[in-house]
């Protein structure tokens, strides 16, 4: 009897060890998947400038989004205006001050840069500043921006875009964001800069109408991931209290 006792502990242990083994195993790929599901949400929060598509030869409002990352508030964001933009304006801003430094080309006047300072954004916060530019026809319009912290250090966002779209909070620089330019179609219609009537016109197209997703669809898309991540932490700990009462 005893050695039957034995003999049957030991099956029931080598069965609980199997059956621990494969839980283990289990909740170790629920939180591998939870870690990568995690990292694009954490490390997509670089300076960028939406939408990332937009008519051509339209009249579009754009939206730079400025995460302060480090232990420091931002308190300068500078954006460099590719040279095929015109009509530049950027909205008003509250407790910010807005520089447009422009140039002489030819016999006209382009803007190169804005500039808003004066204002802050605390470590760990973000804010958006507005603008509105005039789109070319066609081809990729390539935003630069350079972010100054108030303890001096300016990161710049002016480098090509890496593989893995991430980058150290350390170090002093950052992929630039992109604009995808869609050619209007023929006889398309477009508001005018001042948002007078509609009129039509075969190289313009309503931006209103075909405007490509904004900030607030590119939060959406970020909240997804960590939500994903949190399911698959529940059902983890749902594997934990399963492998508990089986110890019981």
């Amino acid at each position: 009897m005893l050695h039957y006792s034995y003999y049957h502990s030991s099956i029931s242990m080598n069965t609980f060890n199997a059956k621990f083994r494969s839980a283990a195993s289990k909740i170790a790929s629920f939180c591998a998947v939870a870690a990568i599901m995690l990292a694009p949400a954490v490390s997509s929060a670089h300076v960028v400038v939406t939408p990332n598509t937009a008519a051509g030869t339209s009249y579009q409002t754009f939206s730079i989004g400025v995460p302060s990352e480090r232990e420091s508030s931002t308190v300068s964001i500078r954006l460099a205006i590719p040279e095929l933009l015109s009509s530049v304006r950027p909205n008003v801003k509250p407790g910010w001050k807005i520089d447009i430094h422009s140039a002489q080309k030819g016999t006209s006047t382009v803007v190169t840069e804005i500039v808003w300072s004066g204002g802050s954004i605390p470590a760990g916060f973000r804010d958006d500043f507005a603008f509105s530019v005039k789109t070319p026809a066609s081809g990729s319009i390539i935003w630069k921006a350079y972010q100054t912290y108030a303890d001096g250090k300016t990161f710049a966002w002016d480098a090509q875009p890496a593989a893995e779209h991430g980058h150290d909070h350390e170090s002093v620089s950052g992929p630039y964001s992109t604009t995808k330019i869609i050619a209007a179609p023929a006889g398309a219609m477009m508001r005018d800069d001042d948002g007078g009537d509609m009129h039509m016109d075969s190289d313009m197209h309503d931006s209103d109408a075909s405007a490509a997703p904004s900030h607030a669809d590119h939060s959406t898309h970020d909240l997804i991931l960590p939500l994903i991540a949190i399911g698959l932490a529940l059902v983890a700990l749902m594997e934990i209290e399963k492998l508990h009462k089986k110890i019981k």
